[in-house]
């Protein structure tokens, strides 16, 4: 176990579980670990901020969230030297990815299936205690191992409005 001073899972200052830090791939904004026997994603936030209760228990809420169509939140990592959101990996990538790769013929049901997925994901974030997804793009519709969209990077609205965007729409 990793002695940890804040974190989701474990609250200030007690003993946190214990993530396989041998990165099977790291970028500028993303990081990826074993996390209980399951391919996680830390995506790197260029802020540190300091949550208060209320965002916390949003965060613990965010875990709960739980749809075919919106991809799994774990956790915040706020210990280490990025300040992390911690979600499951869809093998896949993006949808950004898979439209740029062009190495699949995308037939209209192929499309409308993709479509589906978004829009239900959508309906169930809108319906929910978040209301909205905060910051939708191809990237964060990530595609998993069965083709399924699954809509990730929702909520976080606490970093979004910290992190400073730059006229193209990336973080600086």
């Amino acid at each position: 176990m990793m002695e940890s001073m804040r974190s989701l899972q474990s609250g200030p200052s007690t003993t946190s579980t214990k993530f396989t830090f041998d990165s099977v791939h790291t970028s500028k904004h993303f990081s990826m670990y074993m996390f209980h026997q399951d391919r996680v994603v830390g995506y790197k936030h260029s802020v540190r901020a300091n949550l208060d209760k209320e965002e916390m228990a949003e965060f613990r809420q965010m875990r709960n969230i739980d749809h075919d169509n919106v991809n799994r939140f774990i956790g915040i990592s706020l210990d280490g030297p990025d300040l992390m959101s911690i979600w499951r990996l869809c093998s896949r990538g993006s949808l950004r990815d898979v439209i740029a790769n062009n190495t699949l013929n995308m037939d209209a049901f192929f499309v409308f299936s993709l479509m589906k997925d978004i829009v239900e994901g959508l309906y169930y974030l809108h319906n929910s205690f978040l209301q909205c997804h905060g910051y939708l793009k191809s990237s964060y519709c990530l595609v998993d191992d069965r083709w399924q969209v699954k809509l990730s990077n929702y909520g976080l609205t606490s970093f979004r409005k910290l992190e400073k965007r730059t006229a193209r729409g990336r973080f600086l």
